[in-house]
């Protein structure tokens, strides 16, 4: 035993003169600003967009002679025929304004029984040759979507003004996330607002607060407009908001201990291997950075690991003021 100490003394004498940093590789980081974006993650529901939705309420009354759009959801382009129409008034027209042409009327009244067509509401290949079907009218998708409303069927007769068709757009929907009522201001600050669904970013085009308040749930609604295709009202979404930028003093979780209820950094010190204990406040900000609010400043050294054994080595020195 006695020759084992001898031997082992001269690496004991040594260890005594190398410094902590040198023992442990004290990593060490610097107090610094960072410009950070705070963003939270809502869920949220897709919605028809009900401002692109589309009531087909002829200016005639007639009967349904064919009907093309016959299944709810029925997926409609622009264009597309919904129905052939037989319509006294259309005819009555058709026949007023053929009469014109073929007995050469004055010109004026050419231009009023056509004017008269277009006010019917007619499609526009009807209107460049009115005359090609006089008994027959079509009724016409002005928009790309599907059948969210039929009032009519085969042979049925509808009232001039009564609303025979709905459809809705299939690329333009809201997206509507529901936030609790302390998060309005967060939500009035923000700079840029993502939503997702099926695990796809979707660019929004506007957004805005709703000017409601669920008084039971305290929850406020954000609307979200967006253009997509290949996605279905009722889906499931998540919007993430994302709040202004901001310049503040943080400092890596790593390098703050607790103890007897305060946090403390270990500054480097004057000398090589120094490491001084600092309180500092502290608040959280993600899973890597704590916001430092006092007890150091910009630019200042501090130690980045080994927190337990610089903590071990400043209270056998010592170095705890309190």
């Amino acid at each position: 035993m006695r020759l084992l100490l001898m031997f082992l003394l001269p690496f004991l004498l040594y260890a005594e003169r190398l410094s902590i940093e040198q023992l442990f590789n004290v990593k060490t980081t610097k107090v610094a600003q960072k410009d950070l974006f705070v963003q939270k993650t809502y869920p949220a529901i897709v919605k028809l967009d009900r401002s692109k939705i589309v009531d087909i309420a002829p200016r005639f009354s007639g009967y349904v002679e064919k009907l093309y759009a016959k299944e709810p959801l029925q997926h409609i382009k622009r264009g597309d025929v919904l129905a052939l129409i037989y319509s006294l008034e259309v005819y009555n027209a058709k026949e007023e304004y053929k009469n014109s042409l073929k007995f050469g009327l004055d010109k004026r009244m050419t231009a009023a029984s056509y004017l008269k067509l277009k006010l019917l509401g007619l499609p526009k290949d009807e209107l460049k040759n009115p005359t090609k079907t006089l008994t027959i009218t079509k009724i016409v998708a002005p928009i790309d979507g599907f059948l969210l409303k039929k009032d009519v069927y085969p042979g049925s007769f509808f009232q001039k003004g009564k609303t025979i068709f709905r459809l809705a757009s299939n690329t333009h929907f809201w997206i509507e996330a529901q936030i609790p009522s302390k998060d309005i201001d967060f939500y009035k600050q923000s700079v840029s607002i993502i939503a997702q669904v099926q695990n796809e970013k979707l660019q929004v085009k506007k957004h805005k607060l709703l000017p409601l308040l669920d008084t039971n749930s305290a929850l406020a609604i954000v609307r979200l407009f967006v253009e997509a295709k290949g996605i279905l009202a009722g889906e499931y979404a998540k919007v993430t908001i994302i709040e202004h930028k901001k310049s503040i003093l943080v400092i890596p979780k790593t390098a703050v201990i607790r103890k007897n209820g305060k946090w403390y950094a270990f500054r480097v010190g004057e000398y090589e291997g120094e490491y001084e204990p600092v309180v500092v406040q502290i608040k959280p900000l993600n899973n890597r950075y704590y916001q430092l609010i006092s007890g150091l400043k910009e630019g200042e050294t501090i130690a980045d690991s080994a927190m337990f054994l610089l903590d071990s080595d400043a209270q056998i020195n010592g170095l705890y003021n309190d």
